[in-house]
């Protein structure tokens, strides 16, 4: 019953964990695992937890993805100006429709392209498969543009240098429009294909350093408006390993084709699309792992921080032995106890300020990244009784010695340049670096920076 009147009273809202039922019970001198257990608080949410969670996540989600209501146009130049397009390649076009489609669209607006339209097959597969191939081709070239064969987009650049293609390379848009491998349904050989096209797409000799990739899928696919992990997973990733090849989603619209969708499964059979479709354009910003800090200044940043990746990983700072925690008992507030501290490092106000550990992370990852912080809960931890090889003082202080750490969630975002898994733990090697030499004792963090998610995740997280 104690434990009850706590959990509405601090938390209202009924979303409980048992980490959190576990902190607040153990002020009380009521912790019991196994009562715990008893009255049904278990690792998940509880019933009404769950609703107001999953109604919170709706409601966040249409507000923050308003964005991708926004019709894709795919004649349009989406550089903003800075570098105009002056060449286009189109992977994986079925029976060349949308090549057809777009050559005559750029010679009424934009005589200045140069469109590449390129399939998979054979010039004479393709012919003898889909029934408007001769004319879709026609209308390309008569338009001046080229069309090329046998163009794997997992290996574009192999392939462009056997069909020593006439176009200016590299080219300034990529586009793809609804990957699929030629059998039945299968997320991990479609994750697989886009992996190798992003791969591929994103090389110096195909891609100009200015260009950018436009990657047509269903909005399950994408994957962007997931609303929690498990959705995240069950899509086919692209935002996550375009970050591995130094690409930034920069936009997400709706994607209406306007063209005959056809080639479902290398046959001249059209697909509908029962769900809605979205436009993902990546933008190409960065020559390797280092930024191009002159040229990126001057580029455009994502448009809403609602279709930016991000990581998360738990920070662990220690307070210094002579500063104590008091509870007030004329009050609820927490007063502490100061004490003289090495000029070196940091004070327990330091520590526990929230403000400049966010300053700390700040000058301690690239720039491009954006991150958030927060103090989560403050742990006491007792020395280890034994430590084989080292003598009874170590470094956290004497045996059964209890110390208190300050346990802080930080997430990095990727802002102006993209995050990946690789990156994340590099800032969290850094900022993890700095806390060793500016407290005592401070251990390490167990676990490595999660995998990448998409933002709209967070929002039933109580970030």
């Amino acid at each position: 019953e104690k434990a009850n009147v706590c959990m509405n009273y601090l938390f209202p809202s009924n979303i409980c964990r048992l980490s959190q039922i576990k902190a607040v019970s153990s002020r009380l001198n009521i912790w019991d695992g196994q009562n715990l257990r008893n009255h049904r608080f278990q690792y998940k949410y509880i019933s009404s937890g769950r609703e107001i969670l999953s109604r919170r996540r709706r409601e966040a989600n249409v507000t923050s993805l308003a964005h991708i209501h926004i019709p894709y146009n795919a004649l349009g130049d989406y550089n903003n100006g800075i570098h105009k397009e002056k060449s286009i390649l189109v992977c994986g076009d079925g029976d060349l429709s949308f090549g057809a489609y777009m050559s005559n669209g750029i010679k009424e607006n934009r005589p200045d392209v140069k469109l590449v339209a390129s399939v998979l097959e054979s010039a004479s597969q393709h012919n003898e498969v889909y029934q408007d191939s001769e004319r879709n081709i026609e209308t390309i070239i008569n338009n001046g543009h080229e069309v090329i064969f046998e163009l794997d987009a997992t290996e574009i650049s192999k392939c462009l240098a056997y069909n020593n293609i006439k176009s200016k390379v590299p080219f300034d848009r990529i586009q793809f429009n609804f990957p699929h491998w030629r059998g039945k349904s299968n997320n991990r050989k479609n994750r697989e294909l886009v992996r190798k096209f992003l791969s591929s797409a994103s090389s110096q000799d195909v891609l100009s350093s200015h260009g950018q990739i436009h990657l047509g899928l269903i909005s399950h696919q994408a994957g962007m408006g997931s609303q929690n992990k498990s959705e995240w997973k069950c899509s086919w990733k692209p935002a996550a390993y375009a970050g591995e090849h130094d690409l930034l989603l920069s936009h997400v619209y709706n994607f209406q084709p306007g063209y005959k969708l056809s080639a479902y499964q290398w046959r001249d059979r059209p697909f509908h699309l029962e769900k809605k479709a979205q436009m993902l354009i990546f933008d190409n910003k960065w020559n390797g792992n280092v930024a191009n800090e002159s040229e990126s200044a001057s580029l455009p940043m994502p448009l809403s921080k609602d279709i930016q990746m991000y990581s998360f990983f738990t920070l662990f700072v220690k307070l210094p032995k002579e500063f104590e925690l008091v509870e007030s008992r004329d009050d609820d507030e927490t007063q502490y106890n100061r004490h003289g501290n090495d000029c070196d490092l940091w004070s327990g106000d330091q520590v526990l300020d929230n403000d400049f550990i966010s300053s700390v992370i700040r000058d301690h990852i690239p720039t491009g990244i954006r991150a958030e912080n927060r103090l989560f809960r403050l742990v006491l931890e007792v020395a280890p009784t034994e430590c084989p090889g080292i003598s009874n003082v170590s470094n956290t202080g004497p045996v059964g010695y209890e110390y208190k750490v300050a346990e802080y969630h930080v997430k990095l975002f990727g802002d102006g340049r993209p995050i990946s898994y690789e990156l994340a733990n590099e800032c969290k090697k850094a900022v993890e670096d700095v806390v060793q030499t500016r407290t005592v004792g401070t251990r390490r963090g167990g676990w490595p920076a999660s995998h990448v998610f998409p933002s709209t995740v967070q929002y039933g997280a109580g970030w």
